[in-house]
Order: C-alpha cells, then structure tokens, then sequence
C-alpha cells in the first residue's frame, strides 16, 4: 500500500472507535447535568462533531515520529494488500456519496431562492412564497450570507397571521444563532465519518439540540410558540427533495419540543464545572491524538511476512580421485 492509503486506513481505524467513545463520553456529561438547557446540550453536540471529524487527522503526527517506520510497500503487510484496499474503498464510497448528495443539495438551493416569489421583510428578514411542491414542507430557512424565509400558501392567510409569526420568530432565532452555517460545517465534518452508523445518530442529536436551542431563544410567548408549533405540523411533512434548509415543522421531536417549552430548562455550567470539563476534555484529546498516532506507527511498523523456506541438506562432498588416495 502507498503511503497515502495508509493514512487514509488509520484514519478510517481510529475514527471507528474515537466516535462511539466520543459519543458515549457526550452521553455521560449530558447525563451528569441533569435536564441541561437546549444550549447548553446543542454545544455539546456540536463539540462531539467537530472533535470526532478532526482527532483522527492525528494519524499524520506518525509521519514525525523519530521511530523507523517500515517502507510504505509492506504497511500491513500481514495481511493481503487487496483486502486492505477493499475495506478503504467500502469505507470512503459512502463518504464519497454524501459529498455529492450535499453539493446536489447547495445547486438544489441556489437554484430554489432563485424561483421563488418576494412576498415582504419582516425583521429584517426576506419572506418569500415556497413553490407548490414544497408547501407541505412547511417554513424554510435558507441562505447562508443572505437569509430568506420560504413561507407555504397556508401560512400568508390572515386567519393564519400568528402562525406566520410563531415561524418567523422560530427562523430569526436561526439567524441570530448561526446555525445555517454550523449545520454546513458540521455537515461537511460528518462527511470522512458517514460509513460509521454513529455518525447518522450523531447528526439527529445535534438537528433535534438545535431546534430545542431555537425554541427555546424565540422571542415569543411560550405557550402559545408551542400551539403555533403544534398547528403547524399538522400541515408539514418531511420535503421529498434535498436542500440546505432549516424548518419548524416536524413531528419527529414535536412531543420534546413541547415538554420543553412547557417546563424550561435553564440549566448551565458553573465556574468549577467549566474548570473540571476542561480539563477532562484536555485529558480525551491528549489520549485520543496519541492513540491515533500509536494506530498508524502500528500499521506502518508490521513487517513483511517472510516465507518459511525448506531446509536444504548440503550434498555429500564427491569422493576423493584415487591418486590422492595412494598418495596418503
């Protein structure tokens, strides 16, 4: 294998088991907090994602390692190069399937904003009307530097006006928060990692933490957010086409979205708290980055197999001529 294949194998070997570790670890500080706020729980989720995409990249450290490293021919050679190659390629093709489904997705985007239909500005934000194929969909956010809000026909009725506020409020909250862009980054982190079945799971924690957060920072009334909320996904369903988009609607985590805004939760870390989550976070990444590195010196040391050769007996020496025989 190159050189380039073996990094490419530990990276994939270590992001297999630092993602299940990382998200257990997110589990057990989410457990200890007790009923965290949405805020508090979406960082710590997005923290898991970019420290899962980016402590594997440690397997480049082994490259300045000052430990003889076997040629880049016979990494791994214990085992059948074509088979390592194998296990690469099943696990970068489906890498390779959602960086296209995600540039699918921004032409998808680009070319929506432009056919939609300016309708008003509303805190400083473009409403538009959502084509008919997407007005089940229910409101969109989308634009990362120019935002704009894609409303269905139910919505501008003037029976429906504070249902049209309730959504506006939900999609100014993404605004104010960023979360486009983080959803992007964090799309575009997740995509060395999408062969690892955790890396799905992962990406819900985070959508369903993010759109608590934002509920939960909508400048709206509680209470009547959460009848809006409920009024408003009875007419969305999940839209049939792939965009880079932020909604409101989605019975998914309707009944969470509900219990939190009926009982917030406030819940955040104290100075100590902070100290000791430093530090223990400090502690993960300087074992995690020097296992990644372990991982791949391992790989690059294995030495060649050596086949075991037959001993040879060597032949009798010839007898001596008979003129040497009399001599003696």
């Amino acid at each position: 294998m190159t050189a380039i294949e073996s990094l490419l194998l530990a990276y994939v070997a270590n992001a297999a088991w630092q993602l299940p570790l990382l998200t257990s670890l997110a589990l057990f500080v989410l457990r200890c907090l007790r009923r965290p706020s949405p805020r508090l729980e979406y960082g710590v989720w997005l923290l898991t994602v970019g420290l899962a995409a980016i402590l594997p990249l440690s397997v480049g450290l082994g490259l300045f390692s000052p430990v003889s490293i076997a040629a880049p021919d016979s990494v791994n050679a214990s085992l059948p190069d074509a088979l390592l190659r194998v296990v690469l390629v099943v696990a970068l093709l489906p890498s390779c399937w959602m960086a296209a489904r995600l540039s699918h997705a921004a032409f998808a985007t680009f070319q929506l904003r432009r056919s939609t239909v300016p309708l008003f500005t509303k805190w400083n934000l473009e409403v538009r009307q959502s084509p008919p194929d997407l007005d089940s969909a229910g409101p969109l956010l989308i634009g990362v530097i120019r935002p704009v809000v894609l409303v269905p026909g139910f919505l501008t009725s003037p029976e429906h006006a504070s249902l049209l506020d309730a959504a506006l409020a939900h999609e100014q909250a993404h605004v104010e928060r960023h979360d486009l862009s983080t959803h992007l980054l964090s799309e575009v982190l997740l995509i060395p990692l999408t062969f690892h079945p955790s890396a799905s799971w992962l990406r819900r924690q985070l959508h369903s933490s993010r759109e608590l957060a934002c509920d939960a920072e909508a400048k709206i009334d509680p209470l009547e957010y959460a009848r809006c909320l409920l009024a408003i996904t009875r007419h969305t369903i999940q839209p049939d086409r792939s965009l880079h988009a932020l909604g409101v609607g989605g019975s998914q985590l309707l009944e969470r979205r509900i219990h939190a805004l009926a009982a917030p939760s406030t819940r955040t870390l104290s100075g100590r708290e902070r100290s000791f989550s430093a530090l223990l976070l400090f502690l993960a990444c300087i074992l995690l980055i020097g296992s990644a590195r372990q991982t791949y010196l391992w790989l690059s040391s294995i030495p060649a197999p050596v086949p075991a050769q037959r001993s040879v007996k060597a032949p009798p020496p010839p007898p001596l001529p008979p003129q040497m025989v009399h001599r003696k």
